[in-house]
């Protein structure tokens, strides 16, 4: 990709292209679409194995650093972040190509890492939260997982009751058990 004024779509459009052709297999066309016939999974989570879903992840993470390291991972990021420092439409020509080709199929603990924590980091993280984080989150050489839970609540975001509000240079932390307020103690503003 160093060889491609990325300043050309054009140009970068067909160094993307050669660089899929020769990492990845072609789709095969899209067959017709009969009524009950074939998967119509949408699930997001996948019904696998221990052993079936780490080999999916050690596959997509794979994919992951290949295009990282040929300059595709993060290809709207700066620069001194490990990113191309490209435009979004660079970004988002590359994941059209990318579409076009056989590749990995995503992981929740990949997309949490690379479009939840990654961009937050990069975005109001410290220069040395950066340099920690970034290079391997943008690999996938390291990952996180966001999990958010509240009894009588479970995962359910829009059912929470816990509520945080600013007073001052202190937040003032409330919740609800069994229909009735529990104030907590003000934190600090960390």
């Amino acid at each position: 990709m160093s060889d491609v004024d990325p300043g050309d779509l054009e140009l970068y459009t067909e160094a993307a292209l050669a660089w899929l052709e020769k990492n990845a297999s072609r789709r095969p066309p899209a067959q017709d679409l009969v009524w009950g016939e074939g998967s119509d999974d949408v699930a997001l989570f996948k019904n696998l194995t221990f052993e079936g879903e780490r080999a999916h992840i050690d596959e997509v993470r794979r994919w992951q650093a290949l295009k990282s390291d040929a300059g595709y991972g993060s290809i709207a990021w700066p620069v001194e972040h490990g990113g191309a420092g490209l435009s979004r439409a660079h970004e988002q020509t590359f994941g059209r190509i990318e579409s076009e080709f056989l590749t990995p199929a995503g992981h929740e603990a990949v997309g949490i890492t690379m479009n939840l924590v990654a961009p937050t980091i990069l975005s109001v993280g410290t220069d040395e939260q950066k340099a920690r984080y970034l290079r391997p989150a943008r690999r996938t050489d390291e990952m996180w997982c966001q999990l958010f839970s509240e009894p009588g609540a479970g995962s359910d975001l829009a059912g929470l009751s816990t509520r945080a509000v600013s007073d001052g240079e202190t937040w003032v932390i409330t919740a609800r058990r069994s229909g009735h307020p529990v104030p907590s103690t003000p934190t600090s503003d960390t």
